[in-house]
């Protein structure tokens, strides 16, 4: 299976990210801790450092810790924060997948396909690019609004994925196949619902 063949549906423009200087920005903003900063640099074709620095520029914070688990749990929330934003060759360089792979996670996960509109919006290639004077006053803007609003922010909050050791679920066990059944049983035991792969 080649690139070309993953659906496009009407196929219309993407989304604009005005909120954010470049749109390589908003790339690195949707996927930071998701996505191994080394992979968004490779995606952007630019040097780790830059990424890196970018990344400290925005605000963003480096917290590594959960990044297997969102490649293995937390895919289909990678798929929509940069369906809008990547072609489909970026989008699986991120996720480091085959065009048949997510050929599949697209009809069969979650009714995916449909929940996006059975589209795939025409997104030029993004990568990196040095940042004008006027982008990086506007990046500086977005780093003060992080620090001033986001700074004080609880100590105590849940981790993502927190609830797969909080309810015994902490062992990633794969299906025996594609079309495997998952049990999602209530501690009690009393009800419990049969969903397919």
């Amino acid at each position: 299976m080649n690139v070309i063949d993953l659906p496009s549906g009407t196929a219309p423009d993407a989304l604009r990210f005005e909120h954010f200087p470049t749109r390589w920005q908003a790339v690195l903003w949707r996927n930071w801790n998701l996505i191994a900063p080394e992979r968004i640099a490779a995606v952007l074709r630019a040097p780790m450092e830059n990424i890196e620095k970018a990344a400290a520029e925005l605000g963003l914070v480096c917290d590594d810790a959960e990044l297997q688990l969102w490649s293995e749990r937390g895919f289909l929330t990678i798929i929509r924060r940069n369906w809008e934003l990547l072609p489909y060759e970026q989008l699986l360089e991120l996720l480091d997948w085959p065009p048949e792979k997510l050929a599949f996670v697209l009809k069969e996960d979650d009714f995916m396909w449909v929940k996006m509109g059975r589209l795939k919006p025409r997104c030029e290639t993004v990568y990196y690019t040095s940042l004008s004077s006027e982008e990086r006053r506007q990046t500086a803007e977005i780093k003060k609004l992080i620090d001033e609003k986001f700074s004080s922010l609880p100590e105590k909050t849940d981790r993502p994925f927190s609830f797969l050791q909080r309810y015994g679920h902490n062992k990633i066990v794969p299906p025996r196949n594609d079309f495997d059944l998952k049990l999602i049983c209530p501690p009690s035991g009393q009800n419990y619902h049969r969903l397919s792969r």
